[in-house]
């Protein structure tokens, strides 16, 4: 089990297109392509030098609509910024404003810990 404050890169857009509820599909070389729930269009790739990328932890376009329909703010503090959820949740510190939301949005679905990602694909 790894824990959620400790999630980055990769790892990190994977759980979160799980928890988004987009379907993944392994590429079988350690990369994963991602769409729209339904079968649905391309969100992007995780892993792998497709592009167009998902990395919702970096791209406002991805990751903003999906942190702010769950209600997760982030503010600044001092050398970092600090998640929470609107009214109350405390969540994690990261480096960035969206790897701060983008861990708070995958503990919502998934608590505090996750499986290892590499047995997710």
């Amino acid at each position: 089990m790894r824990k959620v404050k400790d999630l980055s890169g990769d790892d990190l857009s994977l759980l979160v297109a799980r928890a988004a509820g987009y379907e993944i599909k392994s590429l079988g070389t350690g990369g994963a392509v991602v769409f729209l729930p339904g079968g649905g269009d391309l969100v992007g790739y995780i892993g792998c030098d497709f592009i167009p990328k998902f990395e919702p932890q970096e791209n406002w376009a991805q990751g903003g609509p999906l942190f702010s329909a769950a209600r997760i703010q982030a503010h600044a503090y001092y050398a970092f910024w600090h998640s929470n959820i609107a009214g109350g949740i405390s969540g994690f510190d990261a480096e960035t404003e969206l790897i701060a939301k983008a861990r708070m949005f995958v503990s919502l679905k998934f608590g505090q810990e996750v499986e290892e990602v590499a047995t997710c694909l």
